[in-house]
């Protein structure tokens, strides 16, 4: 993780690149009460790109200043000392929020082939078993974002009190302005919808190779005891 400051350059504020990035947050701390000119420039930079579903840019109002926030870019407002606590609590939740928005995103694809899966998952078939190793690296796959989501969990539920009363309290409204309380019990509900279909075909697909092979070990046995029978009869026999 690098942090960079420069001057603001109007000229980059232009760009809205789309998704936003999980693992980058652009801060402009405006030294001085920003011209009407700025202001606006900064309103436009702050605008969420035209998606129906992105929320409208959070703006979070305490005593010690303000804070306009958007997924990958913050504007922070107040004394200069009061900027460096406010950019303490913003740090940390732009980088748990990211870090649930690249769950979000990496589930997408899980959720997408989950319907086509249906078949595999429930209907377990010998015709079917190139699909098997692909279904077990998916259930790999779910199971560490399951770890991962264990772990972002409690950073974005509580509030480190390590952090300053004006921190904290800054932290508590982004998490509450953004939905992220929300988020999680969205995501972890999804995740866990994967997660049972994937272990549950894993599972199965183990059962029935555990009875296919059952199966021929018992006619080989079988075999063999014929075969024995024959030997023992064909030497009684003479």
């Amino acid at each position: 993780m690098v942090a960079v400051a420069r001057p603001a350059e109007l000229s980059l504020l232009a760009d809205k690149p789309w998704p936003d990035a999980v693992d980058g947050l652009y801060v402009i701390l405006p030294s001085t009460p920003a011209s009407s000119e700025v202001r606006s420039t900064i309103h436009c930079w702050l605008a969420a790109c035209d998606q129906p579903d992105l929320p409208p840019p959070l703006l979070v109002h305490i005593d010690a200043g303000t804070i306009q926030w958007r997924p990958g870019r913050a504007v922070v407002e107040g004394a200069v000392d009061d900027c460096k606590n406010l950019m303490t609590a913003l740090v940390d939740f732009a980088f748990f929020e990211g870090e649930l928005r690249r769950l979000e995103q990496d589930l997408l694809p899980f959720e997408a082939s989950a319907a086509d899966d249906l078949a595999f998952a429930y209907q377990i078939r010998q015709a079917d078993r190139i699909q098997w190793r692909r279904l077990g690296r998916t259930q790999q796959s779910i199971s560490g974002l399951r770890l991962t989501f264990a772990r972002l969990e409690p950073s974005l539920r509580s509030v480190s009190r390590s952090l300053t009363p004006d921190a904290q309290q800054a932290l508590t409204r982004l998490i509450a302005g953004s939905d992220v309380l929300s988020r999680l019990e969205a995501f972890d509900g999804r995740l866990q919808a994967c997660q049972d279909l994937y272990e549950g075909a894993v599972d199965r697909i183990a059962d029935f190779r555990w009875f296919r092979h059952g199966e021929l070990l018992e006619i080989a046995i079988v075999v063999l005891l014929i075969l024995e029978l024959s030997v023992t009869a064909w030497g009684l026999r003479l």
